[in-house]
């Protein structure tokens, strides 16, 4: 507000500890529970909300990208190269052509779901006389109760169990399964996580994995 540096606090000084998070605990949301969840989703006629839980496991797209990922062009790119890019919704509103993530059975039938539930006219799971927010508050918020009660804590919970696929496909264990793992193979697998989920930088991907 002062436009320069006089008078300014560190969060270090200040309470002696920085942001930090390493998971502790391996994510809780295999696929059992996660079609238990959907199934009550729709049942409930939140097909959208079921499609969003189904794009973040299988994508591990963050809500707001399960929300306006154009699903049209995904299919397209699944079915032309087997495979699919992240484009949309993005956190930052940052893009890249590096997050692209390979189809699989399961991956191309989220996709599928995911497109019986679009609105008329449009091309991603919003409305387009709706807002994100407006969305979040009439389905995507109740449908978080619904992950809750079947022992999903999260939407984010459901990227933390993407992120482990990604790391088990690579160093064939689970993260914080108790199995040692190289050094150098761990290092690839955190730089895939930090890669398909978006994120710049392979520290972050002791949020989804734990630490080594």
């Amino acid at each position: 507000m002062r436009g320069n540096a006089k008078i300014e606090i560190s969060a270090l000084q200040a309470l002696a500890t920085s942001r930090r998070y390493v998971r502790e605990v391996p994510a809780r949301a295999d696929q059992h529970a996660v079609t238990q969840a959907v199934a009550k989703m729709v049942s409930k006629g939140d097909r959208r909300g079921a499609a969003v839980a189904l794009l973040a496991r299988n994508w591990g797209m963050r809500a707001q990208e399960a929300t306006l990922q154009d699903l049209q062009r995904m299919r397209h790119e699944i079915l032309t190269t087997g495979r699919a890019w992240i484009l949309q919704g993005c956190k930052g509103g940052r893009q890249s052509t590096d997050r692209w993530v390979s189809s699989t059975p399961a991956r191309l039938e989220a996709i599928e779901f995911a497109l019986q539930t679009l609105p008329i006219g449009s091309r991603c799971l919003l409305d387009k006389t709706e807002t994100v927010k407006v969305f979040y508050q009439r389905e995507l918020n109740r449908c978080r109760r619904v992950l809750r009660s079947f022992g999903v804590v999260s939407y984010r919970e459901l990227r933390a169990a993407f992120a482990a696929d990604v790391y088990q496909s690579i160093t064939g264990v689970l993260p914080m399964s108790g199995v040692h793992v190289p050094r150098d193979l761990d290092k690839k697998a955190r730089a895939e996580v930090a890669r398909v989920l978006g994120h710049g930088r392979i520290q972050v991907s002791s949020g989804y994995v734990g630490g080594y």
